[in-house]
């Protein structure tokens, strides 16, 4: 059975694999246009700094907001994820070196947390998600 299963995926499945990936982009995802273009609503040069609105699963559209435009859909090929200070990336998670507190909520060192953008207020800063503070903005 093994053998003729192992032949069935060969022959009929494989032939029928679309190699290319889906585009990775996530409702959240700060990005950094890699194009230019124009619509009603306002101008996108190359190297905006925008935010993913929309991105539906396998499309190869990305919906996004930029600071002159406040929604267009590009090709997800048009955008990039922006890289964040240290090289981190959204999603990534982290393990906190320090203690913090603040009117925001308390992180102690060693905590687990997460990535979710840059902070605002300074590029060379992250912004991090822990479990009693949901905007740490610290550095890399």
């Amino acid at each position: 059975f093994a053998q003729n299963l192992a032949g069935w995926i060969g022959n009929l499945l494989v032939p029928e694999l679309n190699r290319e990936m889906p585009a990775r982009f996530h409702i959240g995802d700060n990005v950094i246009s890699k194009i230019a273009m124009t619509n009603s609503e306002g101008t996108l040069a190359i190297g905006d700094r925008g935010t993913v609105i929309s991105a539906p699963a396998g499309d190869t559209v990305i919906r996004c907001r930029f600071v002159n435009i406040a929604s267009i859909q590009i090709p997800a090929e048009g955008a990039e994820h922006e890289q964040l200070a240290g090289g981190y990336g959204i999603g990534d998670v982290v393990f906190s070196k320090i203690d913090l507190t603040d009117s925001d909520g308390t992180v102690t060192i060693g905590e687990r947390g997460t990535v979710v953008g840059s902070a605002a207020d300074d590029r060379t800063k992250i912004l991090c998600r822990f479990a009693q503070h949901a905007w740490a903005s610290i550095l890399p």
